[in-house]
């Protein structure tokens, strides 16, 4: 290892030291510096080649790390597909500068990025599309990034995909021509008066049809050729809206859904799948669809429950305050009796006795002598 002689650090002006210390110096700075070009090291890239699939943030549902930069590369099989990208949570902190991008083409490629906002319900890129998510430093955390479901996309309308002749018949087999009404779901949301549902039925029907494609694809169910040939509002049927039985705290604002999928492959266990697993995601919160939960019930019966002990504890406390008052006016009564007969037995006094006022002048005096 060879030591600078002279005093002077070079690459660094202004230190005059030894050469040990200027070594030291150089070799921080040049580790400095390529700390600083480099990419974080919480950083690396991931590869999806699925025609279906779902991305979320690394550690979701947990908060994700700090300083860090993640890139997806999705391929959906030919070159120059529609790729249809479906956010169902979005949760990052954007005001302290944490985004989530995407773009066609491939890491290597100069690309204009689209920075995915929380408006965003549907992205439509091409294949292959890249993802990029960048986080910035925080000292604490608490967001839990993104969940995404993407599918290749060979149509506009909805959910369609490229199937044969002999596919789409057998898929159209599966739709009921009489929609059975046994196999429903009934889920009360609240926050929504049933005027106000009717104008958002369309697109709750539109979100169900969505997350009930993605989970069928998952089962291998084929349902979106049905929503492509019938459209959502025909796969989601609407049996009944009323509002809900036992309901105090939103009152007018908690109704109950009837609701049935139109298909022969789904059935109630199906639907409540569905729907406990997609309830929670960003397209039904983005149209402001929220479940009146068993929690919201419980505060229901707690908040009777304190009533009820109210009311019972004024009709208490009003009941002793007749009776002490009632009783207060029976022992004034005895205590006068008592005293007036106290009274009565005690001989007569001068302050009892009638007073007679003498006749003035017409009363005669007479000498004591001349009574003897």
């Amino acid at each position: 290892m060879k030591f600078i002689k002279n005093n002077k650090c070079p690459g660094i002006p202004g230190f005059y030291r030894n050469g040990i210390f200027c070594y030291l110096m150089a070799v921080v700075c040049c580790v400095t510096g390529q700390q600083l070009q480099t990419k974080p090291p919480c950083s690396h890239s991931i590869e999806v080649n699925a025609l279906v699939g779902r991305i979320q943030s690394p550690g979701y549902p947990y908060p994700y790390r700090s300083g860090c930069e993640w890139t997806y590369t999705i391929n959906v099989g030919e070159y120059g597909s529609e790729i249809e990208i479906i956010m169902q949570t979005f949760d990052i902190d954007q005001a302290a500068g944490d985004s989530l991008y995407v773009a066609t083409g491939t890491i290597e490629d100069n690309r204009n990025w689209y920075k995915i906002e929380k408006t965003d319900l549907e992205v439509f890129v091409r294949s292959p599309a890249i993802l990029k998510f960048v986080t910035t430093q925080h000292l604490i955390n608490t967001h839990v990034g993104f969940s995404i479901v993407f599918r290749k996309h060979d149509d506009i309308d909805n959910f369609g995909t490229t199937t044969t002749t002999t596919e789409v018949a057998a898929v159209t087999s599966e739709l009921n021509a009489t929609p059975c009404y046994n196999n429903w779901l009934l889920i009360q949301l609240k926050g929504l008066s049933l005027a106000e549902f009717q104008q958002k039925k369309e697109s709750f029907q539109r979100v169900m049809a969505n997350v009930t494609a993605i989970y069928s694809t998952e089962l291998s169910l084929n349902i979106s050729q049905i929503l492509k040939d019938i459209g959502y509002d025909k796969l989601i049927l609407i049996n009944s809206v009323d509002n809900c039985k036992q309901c105090f705290i939103y009152k007018d604002k908690c109704i109950q859904v009837n609701i049935s999928i139109n298909s022969n492959n789904i059935g109630f266990e199906e639907i409540r799948q569905i729907w406990n697993l997609y309830k929670d995601c960003y397209l039904f919160r983005s149209i402001g669809i929220e479940e009146h939960t068993s929690s919201d019930v419980q505060m229901d019966g707690l908040i009777i429950t304190w009533l009820v002990a109210s009311v019972l504890l004024a009709i208490t406390v009003v009941i002793l305050l007749c009776m002490l008052s009632k009783n207060k006016r029976i022992f004034t009564y005895i205590t006068w009796n008592v005293h007036t007969m106290n009274k009565s037995s005690l001989p007569p006094s001068s302050a009892t006795l009638p007073r007679v006022d003498p006749p003035n002048d017409k009363l005669r005096r007479y000498s004591t002598k001349e009574f003897f």
